[in-house]
């Protein structure tokens, strides 16, 4: 099916069905992962590929489109106070502005007494913690970025954190203890996640592939 809209001269379906893989793979929602997504486009990649393509001399008639009328959209309610501070976190998260997006999740637990919304502010200071953590230069500071890490994802468990955050925060407390050579909480975390009310499909198949992974260690 690639390939047919690839030769109808949709140049871009290659990239975007690897694109799209990728996606599934990560945590990320698609109004986040868009920009990301699009600004990743290789144009040498892509020309490349197109150097050996022969497009279709002649295609399908395609039925007339019946025109219907248009309707003005609604327009989405504008955030406001800590829903719009999480939503400006995620997205400097998203354009691994990592310092901002510290700022902005650590404002966001002053900002309200709602626990939930505290869970999310810690969940995503935890996942900033990760990432600089993978880009720390000595052991010294990687070990205290995984630190934090995972007293961030500790304190969003105790803040009643919604089904996706508890979902991930899991998820990623499972990785950290497999990372430490903890088997034992590292299965009984993920195997929490894999028979957890409301957690994402995508968590939970996560979940059941890291468990997949320390039976066969």
């Amino acid at each position: 099916m690639i390939q047919d809209a690839l030769h109808e001269r949709y140049i871009l379906a290659p990239y975007f069905a690897e694109a799209l893989s990728a996606f599934e793979k990560q945590e990320s929602s698609m109004l986040l992962y868009y920009k990301e997504m699009i600004q990743a486009i290789d144009l040498v990649k892509e020309d490349k590929r197109l150097t050996s393509v022969e497009f279709n001399k002649t295609t399908t008639p395609r039925p007339p489109i019946k025109s219907t009328p248009k309707t003005q959209p609604v327009p989405e309610a504008a955030l406001t106070g800590v829903a719009k501070t999480l939503k400006d976190a995620e997205d400097a998260f998203g354009a691994r502005q990592l310092d901002r997006a510290r700022q902005l999740f650590t404002a966001a637990l002053q900002q309200t007494d709602k626990l939930p919304q505290h869970a999310s502010a810690y969940y995503g200071l935890g996942r900033v913690a990760l990432l600089q953590a993978s880009a720390a230069k000595g052991d010294e500071e990687k070990e205290k970025n995984l630190d934090e890490a995972e007293r961030m994802f500790e304190k969003a468990l105790t803040c009643e954190p919604d089904p996706f955050d508890r979902g991930w925060v899991t998820v990623y407390l499972g990785r950290l203890a497999i990372a430490e050579g903890d088997k034992e909480k590292a299965t009984k975390l993920l195997t929490s996640v894999a028979t957890m009310e409301g957690a994402t499909d995508k968590a939970k198949q996560e979940a059941r592939g890291l468990l997949d992974m320390i039976s066969k260690q």
